[in-house]
C-alpha cells in the first residue's frame, strides 16, 4: 500500500543535508562538474587531429601524419600516410581528409567545399547531405577543435532543454512533499543532481543512436555526428556526470531517492532507448516513465518514502507525455521514418495518432484531479486544474485530418504542452504554500 508511504523501512535515515550546508553541496557540485569538463576536453584532446598547415598563394594545405579519428570514433585504415588537404582561404584553417573508402569526416568540422572538391560532388548535395553546410573551422590549436567547441559539445550532449522540462517537475514533488518550503540544501542537490542524472541518459542516449541521428535533419547537428566529440570522450563524460548524480543523492538526500535516480537513467538508456524506440509505436508511452521519476524523486527527497500525491504526480506526466511527444513526431513524420523509428504518427493513421491523444489527454485530467485530491490542496487549485486540461484538450480540436496546417497545428499543441506542465507545477507549489 501507498498509504501510509512505502518505503517506510527507510524512513528513518536522516538527509544529510542537516550534515552539509548548502554551501558545502554547492561548492562540492561545481568543483565535480568543472574535473567533469576538464577530464572530457582532455579525452577529446588526445583523441583529435594534430595539423600543421602552411600557406600556398591561393590556398591553405594542411599535412598531417598522425592516426586520424573517424566521425565513427575509429581509426582509419590508412591515414597515416601524409596528406595535402586544400580549404578556402575563408576557413581559419582545413579540417577535412579523403579517405581511401569514400569520403569521411576525420577531423571535427567538415567544409563542404573541400568534399565537394575532393570527391566531384556538388558543394550544395554535400552540404544537405551531411548537414555541416554552415559551419566553419576555427582551429587554435593543436587538437584541431578548439577547447570552446569541446566544451560545448559536452554540453549539447545532455540536451539541456529537455532536461529543464524534467526539472519543472521535481520542484512541486519537493514543496508537495515538505508541505511548504523544502531545505534548500535537499532543493539544491535535487536540481543538480536530477539534471546530470538526465543528461547522463542523454548523453547515452546519443552515442547509441549516433548513428541513426545522421540520418535526421533535426538531429544532424549533434557532436557526435558532426564529429565535435568522439564516443569514447562522450562515454565517458556520461559514466561521470551519472555516477556524480548518484553520489550527490547519496550524500544529499536520501537512499530512495537515489535508487529511484539509477533506475530512471537504466530504464531510459536500457529499456527505451535500446529496446522500445525502435520496436514498438508505442515506444514514448512506456518508455516515457522515465520522464516521470522526477515527481517521485523530488517526494523521496525529503520523505525517503513514497505516497499517493507522488504517485498521482507521476500519472500526470505519463499521460502527458504521448500527446506532447506525438504532436513533435508529427512535425518531423518524415525524419523518425528515416531513421527507421516506429512512431505512431510514422506507422499509424491520423485518426488513431488523434484518437490516442485524445485518450491520453483525458487520462492526464484525470489523473490531475486525482492529484489535487491526494494532496488535499484548495479548491481553486482543482478549478484551475481542471481549466488547464480542457484548454489542453481544445489544442486537440484543432488537429483535424484532412486540414493543410496538420503539422503547424501539432507544433502549437507540442508548444502548449509545455506551458501545460510549467503552469500545473506552478500551481501545485503556490497552492501548497497559500494553506
Amino acid at each position: 500500500m501507498l498509504s501510509p508511504p512505502v518505503g517506510s523501512l527507510m524512513a528513518g535515515t536522516e538527509p544529510l543535508d542537516r550534515v552539509f550546508s548548502t554551501e558545502v553541496i554547492i561548492v562540492f557540485s561545481v568543483v565535480a562538474t568543472g574535473v567533469v569538463a576538464v577530464v572530457g576536453a582532455g579525452v577529446e584532446a588526445m583523441e583529435s587531429v594534430p595539423l600543421a598547415v602552411a600557406r600556398g598563394p591561393s590556398w591553405d594545405w594542411a599535412r598531417t601524419s598522425a592516426p586520424l579519428r573517424t566521425i565513427s570514433g575509429n581509426t582509419a585504415a590508412n591515414t597515416r600516410t601524409p596528406r595535402l588537404i586544400p580549404a578556402r582561404g575563408g576557413i581559419s584553417s582545413p579540417c577535412v581528409i579523403w579517405n581511401h573508402s569514400g569520403f569521411s569526416l576525420l577531423a571535427s568540422i567538415v567544409d563542404p567545399f573541400v568534399l565537394a572538391k575532393l570527391t566531384g560532388r556538388s558543394e550544395r548535395a554535400l552540404g544537405t547531405e551531411l548537414n555541416v553546410a554552415e559551419y566553419s573551422c576555427p582551429v587554435t590549436t593543436a587538437s584541431g577543435v578548439t577547447r570552446r567547441v569541446t566544451i560545448r559539445g559536452y554540453i549539447d550532449l545532455m540536451k539541456l532543454r529537455v532536461v529543464e522540462l524534467l526539472l519543472v517537475s521535481t520542484l512541486p514533488a519537493l514543496v508537495l512533499a515538505q508541505k511548504g518550503i523544502p531545505p534548500l540544501g535537499v532543493t539544491v542537490a535535487s536540481i543538480l543532481g536530477g539534471t546530470l542524472a538526465a543528461g547522463s541518459a542523454n548523453a547515452f542516449n546519443m552515442i547509441i543512436e549516433s548513428d541513426l541521428d545522421r540520418l535526421m535533419a533535426r538531429t544532424a547537428k549533434r557532436p557526435l555526428v558532426t564529429g565535435v566529440l568522439g564516443k569514447r570522450g562522450a562515454f565517458i563524460f556520461a559514466s561521470i556526470i551519472g555516477l556524480l548524480s548518484l553520489v550527490i543523492f547519496w550524500i544529499f538526500t536520501t537512499p530512495l531517492a537515489t535508487l529511484l535516480t539509477f533506475i530512471a537513467i537504466a530504464y531510459y538508456v536500457l529499456i527505451y532507448t535500446l529496446v522500445l524506440k525502435s520496436r514498438t509505436a508505442q515506444n514514448i508511452v512506456w518508455g516515457g516513465a522515465a520522464g516521470c521519476m522526477p515527481a517521485l524523486i523530488g517526494w523521496a527527497a525529503i520523505t525517503n518514502s513514497l505516497a499517493w500525491p507522488a504517485v498521482a504526480f507521476f500519472l500526470v506526466i505519463f499521460f502527458w507525455t504521448p500527446p506532447h511527444f506525438w504532436a513533435l513526431a508529427i512535425k518531423y513524420k518524415d525524419d523518425y521514418a528515416a531513421a527507421g523509428f516506429p512512431m505512431l504518427p510514422v506507422v499509424a493513421t491520423k485518426t488513431r495518432v488523434l484518437r490516442e491523444m485524445w485518450l491520453h489527454t483525458i487520462a492526464m485530467i484525470i489523473s490531475s484531479v486525482f492529484l489535487i485530491q491526494t494532496a488535499h490542496l484548495p479548491l481553486w487549485s482543482l478549478v484551475i486544474t481542471i481549466a488547464l486540461g480542457l484548454v489542453f484538450a481544445r489544442q486537440l480540436l484543432d488537429l483535424r485530418e484532412n486540414s493543410e496546417s496538420y503539422a503547424k497545428v501539432a507544433g502549437k499543441i507540442f508548444q502548449w504542452s509545455i506551458s501545460y506542465l510549467s503552469l500545473l507545477s506552478l500551481l501545485l507549489v503556490v497552492a501548497q504554500l497559500s494553506i
